[in-house]
Parts: C-alpha cells; sequence; structure tokens
C-alpha cells in the first residue's frame, strides 16, 4: 500500500477493559448456570442470501429452546447493537417470546455506550452463545467461555487468531442444535484454559498505544 510507516499489527482494545476495570472494582459474582446470549440479523442488511439468514436463525432459536429445558439455566440477553434500523432489540424481543420463557429465567441487558457495564455482565455468565463478534471478544476478555457462529468471515479469522480449539467451533451452525446445545452443557463448568492465544492477543491490543512493538 506503500504506506510512510510500518503498520501495526494490533488487536481489539476491549482485550485491555478487565484492566481497567479491575483498578476500580473487585467484584465477586456468583455465575451458576447463567447462559449469555448473543443474537443478530445479517444478510437482510447486505442484501445477502434471505434464505440463510433465515436457516441460521432457526437453528439458534432451537438451540435455545433445547436449553430452555435445563431448568436450573437462566438467560441473559444482550443487545451489543442498540441502533433502531440494524440493532438486535428486535431479534433478541422476538426470541424470548417465541421461547415463552418466564420473567423470572430471563434478563435483558439492553446497549450502553458504557463498555465496563456490559463487560460486568458478560463476566456475570458461565457461557456465551453469540452471533455478535463483540459478544464472543468481551467473552474472552473476561475468560468467559463462548461459542461463536461464524457468519461471516472476520468471525472465523478472530477465532484463528486467538487458537480456539476445532471442538469448540460450531461454524455458521453448521451442527445439529442438539450437538451445540451439548457443548454449551459441557462449557458451563468448564476448567480448562479456553482461550490459548489471549496473552498475545492482549500484548497486541497493547501496541495500539505504542510507537515500537513489544
Amino acid at each position: 500500500m506503500k504506506l510512510p510507516y510500518k503498520p501495526v499489527l494490533a488487536a481489539d482494545l476491549a482485550f485491555l477493559l478487565p484492566e481497567i476495570y479491575q483498578k476500580k472494582k473487585d467484584h465477586c459474582y456468583n455465575k451458576t448456570n447463567i447462559i449469555g446470549v448473543s443474537l443478530c440479523h445479517y444478510e437482510r442488511y447486505v442484501q445477502g442470501d434471505i434464505e440463510n439468514e433465515k436457516r441460521r436463525e432457526t437453528l439458534c432459536f432451537e438451540v435455545l429452546r433445547d436449553l430452555v429445558d435445563v431448568q436450573e439455566l437462566k438467560f441473559c440477553f444482550f443487545v451489543l447493537n442498540g441502533n433502531d434500523f440494524i440493532g438486535d432489540r428486535e431479534i433478541i424481543e422476538s426470541t424470548i417470546k417465541t421461547l415463552n420463557l418466564k420473567k423470572e429465567r430471563y434478563e435483558v441487558v439492553d446497549y450502553s455506550p458504557n463498555t465496563l457495564e456490559m463487560l460486568s455482565k458478560i463476566e456475570e455468565c458461565s457461557v456465551v452463545f453469540t452471533t455478535r463478534l463483540h459478544g464472543a471478544i468481551f467473552s474472552a476478555a473476561t475468560n468467559i467461555p463462548s461459542l461463536l457462529v461464524e457468519y461471516h468471515v472476520k468471525c472465523s479469522d478472530y477465532l484463528d487468531d486467538i487458537a480456539i480449539d476445532d471442538s469448540w467451533r460450531i461454524g455458521d451452525m453448521s451442527m445439529p442444535p442438539r450437538q451445540i446445545k451439548e457443548k454449551i452443557i459441557q462449557l458451563l463448568d468448564y476448567e480448562g484454559v479456553f482461550y490459548k492465544n489471549k496473552d498475545v492477543i492482549m500484548k497486541r491490543a497493547k501496541e495500539n498505544f505504542l510507537a515500537v512493538t513489544i
């Protein structure tokens, strides 16, 4: 590109939020059986294949419907895009209504420009099931296991970058819903190292502020 400088391969600044957050407040959460859920439309906004969007969203719903049967499980739905036209409220409200969830079993976290508030709510979850890329990034920042729907190449690239094991990848909802449900159940009590490349990513995020790489 003939740039007058050497580009820095950095990373999303969200990875640095826990360092800032922990200096401000130290929380101790009871994360027992809370699944964070972030959903969004895509193809309708880019004149893409609407049938693929319907397929993906139907399968996402089937996963959540199967999880409703897990009586001790609670749901936390995240509106990560609050735009009135291309945001997440409509699909989340529709999903909750169709699932017929009782009020005591779910919470909706509306979009907030205060990223630390959103981060703290992600941190309360045991596992996150997300279509939004930033749902997965916030999860990684707080070491909460997540299953990211690879609806776009940016999602696949991110999972490659942070070295998510293939056994925890679900593609663009390319496996049966019950299999994805079982992965979520397994992750509720996961104690291994889920984000194997996180330290490298955090170092790259810090390079946004440095004149030289570290």
